[in-house]
């Protein structure tokens, strides 16, 4: 699972009753041996390091049973999940079968999503729209403009980070967001952690386009340098309409854009090639002076849809005063 590279994994075991692999580990005991969870996954067991199973009563043991039963509660955390099903094992088992997790994980994650609520939504809707939007101006952005993200893995449904973009430093040709560096036009030309280039784009990253209207379509080579790849992109975006979208910061009249891609990729550890595609879909605000919700899916050379991502305003801060 280390070498998957995955973001996250899970593995739930319901077969301790002894250990299979006793031969390789020599080990006589009874029940599966403890396991440690690599970075970004979880591994649940039916019953702690060492102990045995109940088999159940019914269809399925009596870890599967509660499993089952706590995996549809819409909302709930996977934290709060496994923890709901040990508290129902011990007490159905008197006290002989806890489960047990080990876990690294680092972001959020959520088996059922809690479901929408239209009539909230349309009420606040109603109370935001703006009209229409004729044409989206290069933003004027200041230093200390501020834009809080979160940042959702959709194959998961987990929230795998949530950042903050602020504009730190103004130049004659850059936005300088700490190490995430774009044009004047927000296309991204660099990006630094700790003080070292991660990331660059050339000529630039070329999601955006200003002034942007309904209709407007444009066409782009960039190509994308990292720690792992190389990576010729041939860009096409066109803004589609105008929309009004809920997210976390609130509802705003946006104009929506969707791009595609087509890419040939080369590794730099191995030097394996391939062709994949991408598509991006994003909606910006002239309020805000940045997108409000961003989506991105990518298919690899093998016909695999391995990202779906969205990243969405949680919150934001200009300073609009002329």
């Amino acid at each position: 699972m280390e070498a998957a590279n995955n973001r996250l994994n899970i593995v739930i075991l319901d077969a301790c009753r002894n250990n299979p692999f006793a031969r390789s580990f020599r080990s006589g005991g009874a029940g599966l041996a403890q396991m440690d969870a690599p970075v970004g996954t979880l591994i649940a067991f039916a019953t702690a390091p060492g102990s045995v199973a109940s088999d159940g009563d019914g269809q399925n043991g009596l870890y599967t049973q509660h499993l089952l039963q706590s995996l549809q509660k819409p909302g709930a955390k996977i934290e709060d999940v496994f923890k709901n099903v040990r508290a129902a094992v011990r007490k159905d088992s008197g006290g002989k079968q806890i489960p047990w997790e080990s876990t690294s994980l680092e972001g959020d994650f959520i088996f059922i999503p809690m479901p929408p609520t239209p009539a909230a939504v349309a009420n606040v809707a109603s109370a935001a729209s703006m009209g229409k939007i004729d044409s989206i101006p290069l933003p004027q952005l200041k230093v200390g403009d501020a834009w809080e993200y979160q940042y959702i893995d959709m194959l998961s449904g987990s929230v795998i980070e949530k950042f903050t973009r602020r504009l730190t430093s103004v130049t004659a040709d850059e936005l300088r967001f700490g190490g995430y560096v774009t044009d004047k036009a927000l296309r991204l030309i660099r990006h630094s952690r700790e003080g070292k280039v991660v990331l660059t784009w050339a000529p630039k990253q070329p999601h955006y386009e200003f002034p942007m209207h309904v209709g407007k379509a444009w066409s782009a080579v960039g190509v994308v340098d990292n720690e792992r790849l190389t990576s010729e992109h041939n860009f096409n975006f066109k803004v589609l309409r105008q929309e009004q979208i809920l997210v976390p910061a609130g509802v705003f009249d946006t104009l929506r854009v969707e791009g595609t891609s087509k890419y040939k990729t080369k590794m730099k550890k191995d030097g394996a090639s391939g062709e994949g595609s991408s598509t991006y879909r994003y909606w910006f605000s002239p309020v805000t002076g940045y997108f409000v919700a961003f989506e991105f899916e990518e298919t690899n050379w093998k016909g695999v849809v391995h990202k779906k991502e969205r990243t969405e305003l949680l919150s934001y801060k200009r300073d609009v005063a002329k």
